[in-house]
């Protein structure tokens, strides 16, 4: 088809402008990818549930090879190819989501995710973010990829205790500040930053940095951290280890007793009776309870004291 037909096709070119990800655009996806034939047809007829899909990808791929319209959904799964997503938006709906793609957008700025609560995989490669922000609360999040996008430092991701592999590669990271916060992730195993202008510092070798830094980690831009290198890594980076060791003593101290507190938080709030805070739990003892009436009969004395505990 030439340019001409591509240009007359308003449908087509529709699909192709830059946008945010809809309500609509999920269920077109749905409706016109997913099933054909009667099954899809009949599809159309029942109530599209949006909340059962566990995987989509809303991605681009090269224009070189020509935009891919195509899409499948089978069960619970969806796979839908869009171009140049420009905001992500209304996959709140999804709350069962586990698997999400992103990648080779136009994509500026991560948000929208906190509702995600079991999304195990992201996709966000080859867009234009230039900060990691709003993952925090992806709690069950293992695979985090940011790969290719204009970021310049780590930050934000060190409540991501279940994260298993980060790929931040060829990206725009040009310190090692935000590196000690990995030291958090403690199932954190595989991690890319190959291709910033910290890897390219050959008086501080990244790689030898990171075998010293985290421990956790196996592999560094997928090949094996070697015992030697992480020997080499300390006695290179020692003095900077130490550092990190004394800071991170005061934080873990800070963490545990947050922690405390929000457990003891939800203790309390489980153990919470209804009207029997403030007096009103000091009242029960004498309403219904031969023993407390008994008390009231000694006299005065006993009725003064009760009245005394009260108005407390």
């Amino acid at each position: 088809m030439g340019e001409s037909a591509l240009v007359a096709d308003s449908s087509f070119n529709k699909e192709l402008e830059p946008g945010v990800i809809s309500n609509e655009m999920l269920t077109k996806a749905i409706l016109e990818q997913g099933h054909k034939g009667e099954a899809g047809r009949l599809a159309q007829l029942n109530q599209l549930h949006l909340e059962t899909v566990t995987v989509i990808r809303l991605e681009f791929q090269s224009k070189q090879n020509g935009p891919s319209l195509r899409s499948f959904t089978s069960g619970t799964n969806l796979t839908n190819l869009f171009a140049d997503i420009l905001k992500i938006d209304h996959l709140w709906v999804m709350k069962n989501l586990e698997v999400l793609s992103l990648s080779f957008n136009k994509i500026d700025k991560i948000e929208n995710l906190s509702r995600l609560p079991n999304l195990k995989e992201l996709n966000l490669s080859f867009n234009y973010i230039e900060k990691m922000e709003n993952l925090n609360n992806l709690e069950n999040l293992r695979i985090l990829s940011l790969y290719g996008n204009r970021i310049k430092r780590i930050e934000n991701i060190d409540k991501l205790e279940r994260l298993v592999i980060l790929s931040v590669g060829r990206n725009s990271i040009n310190t090692l500040d935000g590196l000690e916060r990995l030291r958090f992730l403690k199932d954190l195993r595989s991690l890319n930053l190959a291709e910033n202008p910290i890897a390219q510092d050959m008086a501080k070798p990244l790689r030898l940095y990171l075998a010293t830094l985290l421990p956790q980690l196996k592999y560094y831009e997928y090949i094996l951290i070697r015992p030697a290198e992480r020997d080499a890594g300390k006695e290179k980076f020692q003095r900077e280890l130490i550092d990190i060791l004394e800071h991170e003593r005061i934080e873990i101290i800070e963490r545990t007793n947050a922690a405390k507190e929000r457990d003891d938080e939800i203790r309390l709030s489980k153990s919470f009776v209804e009207h029997l805070n403030s007096h009103q739990l000091f009242e029960s003892l004498f309403h219904g309870d031969p023993e407390g009436a008994a008390l009231l009969s000694i006299g005065s004395e006993a009725i003064d004291l009760k009245k005394e505990q009260v108005s407390v």
